[in-house]
């Protein structure tokens, strides 16, 4: 024991004295062989309140925990408690490494140089590579991102959202500007234009000015904020209409409706298959005309008695004719969760994407239909009445 607490003390202070003298780059411990679910630890320098520290990320199966360690006691009751647990632990430095391996009860040290050409980071919370920077001029403009470039702690789930949302359309987008010279995308309901101003960003840095995107919003003050951060901006495709998302009459290849409240969702959709649109993206928000007309079957009384299960159902039952009213009409549909609810609690997305359907697939998706509405009485589904040329 003597000499297992001589070589914590002397792997601490190694440690310890690459993080002070800045050479630290990372420490890893790993073929864990205790009764945990723990998997591997990695260690990184961090500096908290200018203030030196050891940042350890406890590495689960299924979760990630983290933990500071401020002082060299600290990391040396650390290393002592956990040492034995693993067979292999890897110290890096700017300009060495060292590596341990546990055999036969003792720890074998192999030292060798290794010159590395690296900056650290110290930050606390280390920059992620986003798609969307948070140096882009609109999220400024938007009141996302301070002029400093740094997202404003509010707003952290909404830039989160923006970028998820870029990733998602970025792969969306790809296969179609491959096949056609331009593009036209119509997003309904743009609302302040955050996700707007995302989709012009990836359009215009990945598939250049052969893609033009026009908001389409009913409130006449959101539109006129909206055009006044494209001009501020000299953005060429991108404009804002106030008008209904029904009345918008011209043509379009990419439909997008993101948190379209209830109905406006099915007049989205229902334009986009009416126009023929290659792609159709909605974000469904609230579910309310479904859940003031379906019935509850008897066998389901009780599961579904509780308000929050039987709002759940409404909107499950709500999307899955949705996508079924899309298959019906030539589209391969998706449904999927498109960012965590800690983010947003509107975070289901279906994706439909122009292709021909066969007779068989056809009939399933009909029988489908009319088998969901018979189980919860629902005599009609609204975006049937928007589309009266669909036979069912």
């Amino acid at each position: 024991m003597e000499k297992y607490n001589q070589f914590t003390t002397e792997l601490s202070q190694r440690i310890w004295e690459l993080l002070v003298t800045k050479h630290l780059i990372k420490v890893v411990f790993t073929q864990y062989k205790g009764n945990l679910d723990l998997k591997s630890m990695f260690l990184r320098p961090v500096e908290l309140k200018k203030k030196w520290a050891i940042q350890v990320t406890f590495r689960h199966k299924t979760k990630d925990i983290f933990k500071n360690y401020k002082t060299k006691e600290e990391l040396f009751d650390f290393i002592k408690e956990y040492l034995l647990c693993f067979n292999q632990f890897l110290i890096q430095g700017k300009e060495i490494q060292v590596e341990g391996s546990l055999k036969k009860g003792e720890w074998m040290v192999q030292e060798k140089k290794d010159i590395i050409e690296k900056d650290i980071s110290y930050s606390h919370d280390q920059k992620k590579n986003y798609l969307i920077s948070s140096e882009k001029s609109f999220l400024y403009h938007l009141g996302v991102c301070s002029t400093g470039g740094h997202v404003i702690p509010s707003q952290q789930d909404k830039f989160k959202q923006i970028n998820k949302y870029a990733e998602i359309m970025l792969q969306e987008l790809s296969q179609l500007t491959k096949l056609k010279s331009s593009v036209s995308i119509v997003d309904m309901g743009s609302g302040k234009g955050y996700l707007t101003f995302a989709l012009q960003e990836i359009a215009s840095s990945n598939f250049g000015a052969n893609v033009h995107i026009t908001g389409i919003e009913l409130r006449p003050e959101l539109v006129t904020f909206c055009n006044d951060v494209v001009e501020k901006l000299g953005i060429n495709n991108l404009n804002f209409h106030s008008l209904p998302i029904e009345k918008f009459e011209g043509h379009m290849d990419v439909l997008i409706a993101l948190h379209a409240c209830d109905t406006a969702t099915d007049y989205a959709i229902a334009q986009g298959i009416r126009k023929e649109a290659d792609l159709i993206v909605v974000a469904p928000c609230c579910h309310k005309q479904v859940r003031k007309h379906m019935q509850v079957p008897g066998s389901l009384m009780q599961s579904l008695s509780q308000g929050i299960l039987l709002e759940r159902q409404a909107e499950w039952l709500t999307d899955a004719i949705r996508s079924l009213i899309l298959r019906l009409n030539g589209y391969k549909t998706k449904v999927f969760e498109f960012i965590s609810a800690e983010h947003t609690p509107k975070n289901v997305m279906i994706v439909a994407h122009k292709e021909k359907q066969t007779e068989e697939q056809i009939n399933k998706s009909r029988a489908e239909i009319s088998y969901l509405k018979q189980m919860f009485g629902l005599e009609k589904h609204f975006l049937e009445e928007l589309l009266p040329d669909i036979s069912l």
